[in-house]
C-alpha cells in the first residue's frame, strides 16, 4: 500500500520565509531618490576596496542615481562635529546627530547664512539654458525636448553621446554659437606667467571680508584682458580636498591629446559632476598615479601643488596655482578645441546639490564652470571652489580656498559672499 506523505511543517515554514524575502526585495526595488555626490576628498579606507574602471556602471543613455558615498577619514584624525541651526526656531546652532553627514548638513540653513541679493548684469546677455537630469532621462529625449542635436548636447557637456547621465546632473542646453556658456579664446600654448598684484587693487572689499572670517583664507582672481593675477594669501598652502580632481582630469585629457584620442568621460564625468571619489581613485591610477599628475602640473608651470601618494584629498596647493591651472585650461594649453570643450562641459555640469558658494553669490544668469572641494579635518573644515565665470561681459578665473572653518556651512558662506562682493566691485569699475 502506498502511503501519501504530507509536507513537513518545517518545509512549509521555509517556503513562507522565502516568499516573505521575495516580497521585501521587490518592495526595495522601487524608484530611488537622487542624492548628492558626497565628497571628503580622501582615498577609500583599507576596508573599502579601490574601484577599477571595470567596476563602474557600463555606459548607458539612461540617467542613473549617483551613489557616491563618504569615504573613511584618514587614520588618526578627529573630525569636528558641524554646528547646525534649527531651521524652525531661528536659535543658535545646536549639535547635530552623531552620524550627521555633510549631505545632511547641506540641507539645513546655516545660522550665519542670509539670503544674498543677486545683481543683474548692466546689459542682459542671452545665457545658456540649464536642465537638471531626472530619473529615466536620455540625451536623445532631452535633445528632442529642447530642439538640439544629441551631438551638440553631448559636446556642450563633455559627454559621450552613448554615455550615462546621472540624476541631478546639471546640463547646459547649447544656444547657437555657444558650447559652455563661457566665451573661450583661441587656443594658446606656451603661456608666460602673468603679472601679479594684490587682490586689494581689484577688490578691496573682498580682502576686508576675508580678513574678517574665522580660519584661514586664500584667494586669487585672474583677469585675462589685463593678463594680471590678483592674489590674497596666494602662496598659502591648503590641503586640496576634491579640487584636486581638476588636475587629475587635465592629466587624462592631455594623455588623450598625445594619443590623438577623443575624450572618454566614463570616469571623468562622475568624478567632476557628482564628485565621485571612487571615479577619482580609479582615474588617478589610470593616468599613472600622483607622479604623473605632478609632471603634468609642472609642464603647465605650476610649482606649488603636490599630489599626495597616500590620499589624493590630502594633496596640497595654493590659490595662485589653482587659478593658473584654470587659466591654462581656459586657453586650451596642451589641449585641442574638442578636449578643452570637454573640460568646460564637465565643469559647467556640476549637479544642483553642489552648486553652493560661488555660484549662489554670482549675479543671476552669470555662467560659471567650477569645481568644489570640502573636507573635515581635526583643525576644522576645508571648503574650496575654483573656476571661471563671466561678469558684465568680462571673464574672470577664480580660486577661493578656506581652511579651519568652524562648520561646512560657514565655509560655504565665505565663498558665496566673496563671489557676491567681487561681482559688485568689478561691476563698479
Amino acid at each position: 500500500m502506498r502511503v501519501r506523505r504530507g509536507r513537513a511543517p518545517g518545509t512549509l515554514l521555509g517556503i513562507f520565509i522565502l516568499l516573505l524575502i521575495l516580497v521585501v526585495s521587490v518592495g526595495r526595488c522601487g524608484p530611488g531618490t537622487a542624492i548628492e555626490g558626497r565628497d571628503n576628498g580622501a582615498l577609500p579606507s583599507a576596508t573599502t576596496p579601490n574601484l577599477v574602471p571595470a567596476a563602474l556602471p557600463s555606459p548607458t543613455a539612461v540617467a542613473l542615481i549617483p551613489t557616491s558615498e563618504p569615504q573613511a577619514p584618514t587614520s588618526g584624525s578627529t573630525m569636528p562635529t558641524p554646528a547646525v541651526a534649527d531651521p524652525t526656531s531661528g536659535s543658535a546652532p545646536t549639535s547635530p546627530p552623531a552620524k550627521l553627514t555633510p549631505t545632511e548638513v547641506a540641507t539645513v540653513p546655516s545660522a550665519t547664512a542670509t539670503t544674498a541679493p543677486t545683481k543683474q548684469p548692466a546689459t542682459a546677455q542671452p545665457t545658456t539654458e540649464n536642465y537638471t537630469v531626472r530619473q529615466g532621462d536620455t540625451l536623445w529625449g532631452i535633445s528632442r525636448e529642447k530642439g538640439v542635436s544629441v551631438q551638440d548636447l553631448a559636446r556642450a557637456n563633455g559627454l559621450d553621446p552613448d554615455g550615462q547621465l546621472v540624476v541631478g546632473q546639471r546640463l547646459r542646453i547649447p544656444q547657437p554659437g555657444s558650447r559652455s556658456g563661457i566665451q573661450l579664446p583661441p587656443i594658446r600654448n606656451g603661456l608666460m606667467p602673468p603679472a601679479s598684484r594684490p587682490l586689494r587693487e581689484l577688490a578691496p572689499a573682498v580682502v576686508r571680508y576675508l580678513e574678517s572670517r574665522q580660519g584661514r583664507t586664500g584667494a586669487a582672481v585672474y583677469d585675462p584682458d589685463a593678463d594680471v593675477l590678483y592674489v590674497y594669501n596666494g602662496g598659502t598652502a591648503f590641503e586640496t580636498a576634491s579640487v584636486v580632481k581638476v588636475p587629475i582630469m587635465v592629466t587624462q585629457l592631455t594623455r588623450q591629446q598625445s594619443a590623438g584620442a577623443a575624450a572618454r568621460p566614463e570616469l571623468m564625468s562622475p568624478m567632476i559632476t557628482v564628485s565621485s571619489n571612487e571615479a577619482a581613485t580609479a582615474l588617478l591610477a589610470q593616468v599613472g598615479g600622483p607622479q604623473a599628475v605632478d609632471n603634468e602640473l609642472r609642464a603647465r608651470g605650476l610649482k606649488q601643488t603636490r599630489i599626495s601618494s597616500e590620499a589624493w584629498g590630502l594633496s596640497t596647493t595654493t590659490a595662485s596655482d589653482m587659478s593658473m591651472l584654470l587659466r591654462s585650461i581656459y586657453y586650451g594649453e596642451r589641449l585641442n578645441e574638442r578636449l578643452r570643450s570637454t573640460a568646460f562641459g564637465l565643469l559647467s555640469g556640476i549637479v544642483a546639490e553642489q552648486r553652493w558658494g560661488v555660484p549662489v553669490g554670482l549675479p543671476r544668469g552669470a555662467p560659471v564652470a567650477f569645481k568644489g572641494g570640502w573636507l573635515p579635518t581635526d583643525q576644522g573644515w576645508l571648503v574650496h571652489q575654483i573656476g571661471v565665470t563671466e561678469l558684465d561681459g568680462k571673464t574672470y578665473v577664480f580660486a577661493f580656498l578656506t581652511g579651519q572653518a568652524p562648520t561646512w556651512d560657514y565655509g560655504k558662506v565665505t565663498l558665496r559672499e566673496s563671489a557676491r562682493i567681487l561681482s559688485t566691485q568689478v561691476a563698479d569699475k
